[in-house]
C-alpha cells in the first residue's frame, strides 16, 4: 500500500478553462482550475 498518493481522475477543457479533478489518499477529493491562453 502507498500513502500519501495524490492521483488525477480526469481532465477536461469547459467554457475555456481546463479543469483537472484528482483524488488524494482516498480521502480528499479535488479540482485544479487553469484558464486557456490564446494562441497566436
Amino acid at each position: 500500500m502507498t500513502g500519501n498518493t495524490t492521483v488525477s481522475n480526469g481532465l477536461v477543457c469547459f467554457q475555456d478553462k481546463w479543469l483537472l479533478y484528482y483524488g488524494a489518499a482516498d480521502r480528499v477529493i479535488g479540482l485544479a482550475a487553469c484558464r486557456e491562453e490564446p494562441r497566436g
